[in-house]
C-alpha cells in the first residue's frame, strides 16, 4: 500500500513541483468559483432567468481558449513559462476585482459581466499551454508521466470542489450585497421579534437553498466543459 501511494504521488516529492502543484490547485478552484458566481449572478439577478445570456457568459469564457490555442501554444514554446503563468494570474485577478468592485458597489450590469468573461478567457487562454508544460521543466524525465496525471486530476477535482464551494457561499451570503446583509438579519432574529405571518428565518434559508438547486444545473450544464 505505501509503494503503490508513493508511486502516485511521486512528483510531489520534488519540492518545486509540490508548490506548483498546491498553487495551480487553489487557483482552478477559485477560477470555478467565479465561473459558478458569474453564471449565478447572470441568471438570477442580471437576468430574469434567461439561459441566453448564461450561454453568452459561458462561451465568451471559452471561446477564447479555442482561437487562441495556437498561438498560446507558440507563445509558450517561445516565451518564459513562467512569466506567461504570472502575467494571466494578474489578468485573472484583477478582472475578479474589478467584479467583486461593480458588485459591491451595485453598479454591475450584463455587459460589465460580457467583457471581464471575455478577458478572463483570454488570460486562461494562455495560461493553459503555459501551465501544462510547465511540469516537464520541474521534474524529471521518468517522472514526467506521474506529473501529467496529478494535473489533470488537480483540473477535474477542481471542476467538482470550485463550483460545490461557490453554491454553498452563494446560500449563504448570496451574490449581492443586500442578500446577505437580509439573509444575516434574518438568521440572528430571536422566535421572539418574529411577527405572526412572517417566515420564519430557518424557513427562509431553506427557501433559499431550494432556489440554488433549481437553478445550479442550468449553470454547471453549460459550465463544466472541458478547456
Amino acid at each position: 500500500m505505501a509503494t503503490a501511494t508513493n508511486t502516485t504521488f511521486a512528483s510531489l516529492a520534488v519540492p518545486n513541483y509540490r508548490k506548483y502543484f498546491i498553487g495551480v490547485t487553489i487557483s482552478n478552484i477559485g477560477q470555478w468559483m467565479a465561473r459558478t458566481a458569474q453564471g449565478w449572478l447572470v441568471l438570477t439577478q442580471l437576468t430574469d432567468g434567461n439561459a441566453r445570456a448564461l450561454g453568452w457568459v459561458t462561451s465568451l469564457n471559452f471561446i477564447p481558449a479555442l482561437v487562441l490555442a495556437g498561438l498560446a501554444g507558440a507563445v509558450a514554446d517561445r516565451v518564459s513559462k513562467r512569466r506567461i503563468m504570472n502575467y494571466a494570474q494578474i489578468v485573472l485577478a484583477t478582472s475578479a476585482l474589478t467584479l467583486a468592485l461593480l458588485v459591491l458597489t451595485g453598479r454591475v450590469e450584463l455587459w460589465h459581466v460580457y467583457l471581464l468573461s471575455f478577458i478572463d478567457g483570454c488570460a486562461a487562454a494562455f495560461d493553459g499551454p503555459a501551465r501544462q508544460s510547465m511540469a516537464s521543466e520541474l521534474v524529471p524525465a521518468k517522472l514526467l508521466p506521474n506529473a501529467i496525471s496529478l494535473n489533470s486530476a488537480s483540473f477535474n477535482a477542481a471542476r467538482l470542489i470550485g463550483p460545490g464551494v461557490a453554491g454553498l457561499l452563494i446560500a449563504h451570503a448570496g451574490t449581492l450585497p443586500e442578500e446577505g446583509e437580509e439573509l444575516a438579519i434574518e438568521l440572528e432574529a430571536e422566535p421572539d421579534d418574529w411577527v405572526e405571518g412572517d417566515e420564519a428565518p430557518t424557513r427562509t434559508l431553506n427557501v433559499r437553498v431550494e432556489e440554488i438547486d433549481r437553478h445550479v444545473p442550468s449553470v454547471l450544464a453549460l459550465e463544466l466543459v472541458e478547456e
